[in-house]
């Protein structure tokens, strides 16, 4: 079963965060040894702070850019529409629907399939 958009932005925003370490210590390059810049408690609560605060910008960016989460597969759009997913991509080729691809895979808007119903008169 495929995550929604809001489990990954978490999912994505906790490995943020446990990767810190990994942005904080510097790898130069060939035979040197590795750089490692201490950082008291406080700097790495402030870096996780701005990580938060960036995803959550980022998420609210998306937000009004879209007006809703893109929930919807190619599947459960289809089932929705009763059409088959090959006529979903030939709609997406048309213009006539627009998905949004997360990770690769497309997605769509609960409000542009329901004008698709209304539209067909379903």
């Amino acid at each position: 079963m495929k995550k929604n958009l809001y489990d990954r932005t978490v999912e994505e925003l906790r490995m943020s965060i446990e990767n810190i370490w990994e942005k904080i210590n510097v790898q130069p390059k060939e035979d040197m040894p590795p750089i490692v810049i201490p950082v008291t408690v406080e700097m790495l609560s402030e870096l996780t702070d701005r990580t938060v605060i960036r995803t959550l910008d980022a998420l609210s960016h998306l937000l009004a850019r879209f007006g809703e989460i893109p929930s919807l597969s190619r599947s459960s759009a289809a089932k929705m529409l009763k059409k088959s997913t090959k006529t979903l991509r030939e709609w997406e080729e048309k213009g006539t629907l627009v998905p949004v691809y997360i990770e690769g895979s497309p997605y769509y808007r609960l409000s542009d399939i329901e004008g698709l119903n209304i539209k067909k008169g379903g």
